[in-house]
């Protein structure tokens, strides 16, 4: 079974061009704090120049930047915007690199970030907004097929959230759990890191005992809210278990079915608040997307034609940026069911 726990992304805001330099600044330490490979960070902070200022030049607004080390030592980078977005994504990758930008840029753009970086993706949606995702590996060969993915970012969009997520595989199943501890930031994180802990140590288990251990191992901390989906191909179903305000849906071409969480808070109270087992069928459904409670339900996937195309991560973000309360920590995890044949 691989099963591990994913750290939030800083979220870094983008408006003024004085905003590239400190941007990179940030990601470039970050890599370095977290030992990311030293051939990986000039790379990096290439990328990061490019993405942040075509933020500041293209993006009504401005934008932000995204970033995390994963667990195998690599690098996520995200770009999002708010709009007007991309009319012509081939036209904006076929630059040749060559040359300084007139308005004082590096002349490159997309084309050198998709040069750049290992893995690469690109979302738009005209009059909604951008996603770019770029990924550093320090194997490459050796990074796994991406399945699966989210954005977790705390209110301040610092180091400190009080969500948390994994994801655990096995025997061609899929298994996510989303937490939010009650409150945000520091406080709340706890929370967050007893629950992921204890879906580490058991995570191929029974849901619904899963579920007790969470409430157990949260009760040391404040306590929060939790879900746990499990996609299995074969049976071609989802297996849902949720206890207050984690969402779970999955989306397809027909729209959305949203999963059904109780009432209830884990880690509070001595006896378990009410914990139960739904089953939903897989058919159809393109993606799982589970959420804290810092994202608001209504994302219209119809908005965004052929999003899910895309990398989970790219589909996480977009989400996020449409739905982000900016009231609180906030988390979406984006799985799409393996094919049955390939489990």
């Amino acid at each position: 079974m691989e099963a591990l726990t994913q750290a939030p992304h800083l979220m870094l805001a983008v408006v003024h061009p004085e905003d590239v330099g400190a941007v990179r600044r940030r990601v470039s330490r970050m890599a370095a704090d977290s030992g990311v490979e030293g051939a990986l960070v000039p790379k990096l902070e290439l990328v990061v120049t490019e993405l942040a200022t075509n933020l500041v030049r293209h993006a009504a607004g401005g934008g932000s930047v995204l970033a995390r080390v994963d667990g195998n030592g690599g690098v996520e980078v995200l770009s999002v915007d708010g709009g007007p977005g991309i009319r012509d994504v081939s036209l904006a990758l076929s630059g040749d690199g060559a040359g300084g930008g007139a308005d004082g840029g590096l002349g490159c753009g997309l084309a050198a970030v998709r040069r750049l970086a290992d893995d690469f993706d690109v979302y738009t949606a005209w009059g909604r907004g951008t996603v770019v995702l770029a990924r550093f590996s320090p194997d490459v060969e050796a990074a796994p097929l991406r399945r699966w993915g989210g954005v977790s970012v705390a209110l301040d969009g610092g180091e400190e959230c009080g969500d948390g997520w994994a994801i655990a595989e096995s025997d061609g199943r899929t298994t996510a759990l989303v937490v939010d501890g009650l409150g945000h930031g520091s406080g709340a994180a706890p929370a967050a890191r007893a629950a992921t802990t204890a879906f580490l140590d058991d995570a191929d288990g029974d849901l619904e005992a899963l579920a007790h251990r969470i409430h157990a191992a949260m009760r040391a901390t404040r306590g929060g809210a939790a879900a746990l989906c499990r996609l299995d191909p074969r049976r071609r179903s989802a297996e849902f278990v949720g206890v207050g305000n984690v969402a779970g849906r999955l989306l397809g071409g027909e729209g959305s079915q949203m999963m059904l969480s109780h009432n209830g808070t884990l880690g509070t109270e001595l006896a378990p608040p009410r914990i139960r087992r739904m089953s939903y069928a897989l058919d159809g459904a393109g993606a799982l997307v589970m959420s804290s409670d810092g994202v608001r339900d209504g994302f219209e996937l119809s908005a965004h034609p052929g999003l899910l195309e895309h990398d989970p991560l790219v589909v996480a973000a977009a989400i996020h940026s449409a739905c982000s309360r900016g009231t609180d920590d906030a988390t979406v995890v984006v799985v799409r069911p393996m094919a049955e044949d390939a489990a």
